[in-house]
Parts: C-alpha cells; structure tokens; sequence
C-alpha cells in the first residue's frame, strides 16, 4: 500500500486482526494454503528463493510460508504498528523473516525477486497511476521466470449472479489491462 493509504492498526489491533481475518472471513484461510502451495510449485528449483510478501500486516501468513523450504521470505508493510508488532511477534519463533516498513510504489529489494504474493491488498491500491507504479515497481525487480502471485477476493457489492460476474469483470479487468499495455 502507499504512504497517503489509511493504516488498519488506526481501527484494530494485530492481533484481532489476525484473528478475524484468518479465522472469520469465509475464504482467506483457504486462499492461504493455495498461496503456500503456489510458492512451493513456482520457486526455483535450486538455491534459495527470494520471496517478498506485499502487505504483510501483522504477519498474518508469513509463520504459514516460513513451511516453505528453501526461501529467504520478507514481508513489507506501510502500517508502522503491523510492522512492529510483525517484528516482535516474529523474533520468537522465525528470526529468519525480515519485515520492513515500506511503500509499494518506491520499495525495493536487495537483490532479484523470485517471487511476490499479496492478499486482500490489491483492492487498497489506488487505481490508475498506483497501481500502475506498484505493479512496474515488483516487474523490474523479478527474476526473469518470477512470478506474482495475487490473492485478493474483493467485489464490490452484488445482488445477483450476473451482477456479480459484471463485477468481477469491471473489478480486475484493470489488472489485465495493465499487464497487457506493459507487455506481459
């Protein structure tokens, strides 16, 4: 997310968060292990993968992806309170996980990307120059066969079936719009 985003910690705590978000929203417990799972099938096949969770927040999926092998795992965040209380909570069990305080639109990592993955963040990015930004942003710094791996269930409101296929059109078509004006 960027800097002008507002932060979730202003309205819950981490750990309500974490709680509400892994274990009383419908999908996104499941939607975690298929991001796990994705990981697993995508990182290289030899070395360490480097792999970048966009929106970490509390650290509310790393300890479930530090289950990968062979992985340096980060995760940034633009809510300095997720941050630190991702930092603390972390230091405990997986030491190895970096989390850091930044901004989508500027962050850059120390070296090539293998893969990023977000959930439930991309709805929060500002249409249009953001998003575009942000995407051109993690683009240059993948690997030449890194991928990103995007979870995000948001639709706006629907009322019917074929209203909600219309918004689910209407809500990503801005995604592969993007990716096919830049070449991917």
């Amino acid at each position: 997310m960027t800097k002008n985003t507002p932060n979730y910690s202003q309205i819950i705590s981490p750990e309500n968060y974490n709680r509400i978000i892994s274990f009383e929203h419908l999908y996104i417990s499941a939607s975690d292990r298929v991001i796990k799972d994705l990981i697993e099938k995508f990182k290289p096949s030899e070395g360490i993968a480097e792999v970048v969770e966009l929106g970490c927040g509390p650290a509310r999926i790393l300890p479930l992806i530090t289950n990968v092998s062979n992985i340096h795992l980060t995760g940034i965040d633009h809510d300095a309170e997720f941050i630190k209380f991702a930092e603390e909570y972390l230091a405990k069990k997986y030491p190895e996980v970096t989390v850091e305080e930044a901004d989508f639109l500027t962050w850059k990592n120390k070296g090539p990307v293998d893969i990023f993955y977000s959930q439930g963040v991309h709805h929060h990015i500002h249409k249009g120059t953001d998003t575009t930004t942000y995407l051109s942003n993690m683009v240059t710094q993948l690997n030449k066969n890194g991928v990103y791996i995007l979870s995000d269930e948001f639709l706006p409101e629907y009322t019917n079936e074929t209203s909600r296929k219309i918004k689910a059109v209407i809500w990503y078509c801005h995604i592969f719009s993007s990716a096919n004006r830049l070449g991917y």
